[in-house]
């Protein structure tokens, strides 16, 4: 199991505990993980693909993983206040434009168009989209697309709130045909 760089919440952190393991001895990866509470009830939604992502996650497998997850969650926070009561939970696969939380996720993604947003000085944050160019032991380093100051920007794990690859349909195209 690889830790988050996109730092989890308290909660989040103490449910990531409870279900990656049990994800991980399934032949799964949790990729990203967000819990929201409301006075109402709570939502957590889960991004899950297969570990060896060669056919990506299948929705019979997203189904089993909800079924799975339910009970162990369940179980696991009765007494708690994180998911105690009633909640959502939303189990989906990463999509085209996977959420990058561990540094793997990046590595994989070297030399390709990703987005960011970052926590700004002020308050709020910052989005910036460009191309990934190199990782460094807490960060990496990033060449903005457009903006007014176009200089690499070397940003931090720590100052990341989310970050996706951007899906290129063309190079995915070149890239297919290159292999047939």
């Amino acid at each position: 199991m690889e830790d988050f760089v996109i730092e989890l919440s308290a909660a989040e952190e103490e449910i990531r505990k409870v279900i990656e393991p049990l994800l991980d001895s399934e032949g799964y990866e949790l990729v990203r993980l967000s819990y929201k509470k409301s006075q109402s009830k709570g939502h957590l939604m889960l991004f899950v693909d297969t570990c060896d992502r060669e056919n990506g996650i299948k929705m019979e497998n997203l189904t089993d993983v909800s079924r799975l997850l339910s009970d162990v969650l369940d179980a696991s926070f009765e007494n708690s206040k994180i998911l105690h009561g009633r909640y959502d939970l939303q189990v989906s696969s990463p999509g085209l434009d996977r959420p990058l939380t561990k540094k793997s996720h990046f590595e994989q993604v070297l030399g390709k168009k990703m987005k960011i947003r970052i926590k700004n000085s002020g308050a709020g944050s910052k989005r910036v989209q460009g191309q990934l160019l190199k990782l460094t032991d807490d960060g990496f380093e990033l060449r903005p697309e457009s903006g007014p100051d176009l200089t690499d920007l070397t940003v931090r794990f720590a100052d990341v709130v989310e970050a996706h690859v951007i899906f290129e349909f063309q190079q995915a195209l070149q890239s297919r045909k290159k292999a047939e």
